[in-house]
């Protein structure tokens, strides 16, 4: 099967597909606070993440990515070696106008989504207890002029 995804974890073992998106806001916060981050590679990476919640094929095209975070071709270029050196992106590839991305994912960030995901759940849990209604309400019923019930 040919891969179709442009933008990709080259692993995300023991995490699930739901965990994607946080995974990809643990990975852009790391990248972000690197003190080695260029600007253009912060734009590039925020934008290899939107891509991940939202694939549309066209965001990846060298153009695209120029016109939608104002970064040229080179700096795009600059940006993904940059991001390889550092290990926040273990490959890539650019043929003609599209890019292809294997972000990376270190244990220590697959172990913050994990406890994200099972402290999120925790506060579900607390906050579906504590919304329980004490009983069920109904809409009041009124009459209007013409005799005619209406909700408030």
């Amino acid at each position: 099967m040919i891969e179709l995804r442009r933008v990709r974890f080259e692993s995300i073992q023991g995490l699930r597909r739901d965990d994607l998106g946080t995974a990809g806001e643990i990975w852009l916060a790391d990248l972000c606070a690197a003190v080695w981050a260029t600007r253009e590679a912060m734009k590039l990476g925020a934008h290899l993440v939107r891509y991940m919640v939202a694939p549309d094929p066209k965001l990846l095209t060298l153009s695209s990515i120029e016109g939608q975070i104002q970064i040229g071709r080179e700096d795009v270029q600059f940006a993904l070696r940059l991001l390889k050196l550092y290990r926040a992106v273990e490959d890539f590839t650019i043929e003609g106008d599209e890019l292809r991305v294997a972000l990376h994912l270190t244990s220590v960030q697959r172990l913050k989504v994990l406890e994200v995901r099972h402290r999120l759940a925790e506060l579900m849990r607390a906050a579906a207890a504590e919304i329980q209604p004490s009983g069920r309400w109904v809409p009041a019923v009124t009459r209007n002029t013409e005799g005619q019930d209406e909700l408030r």
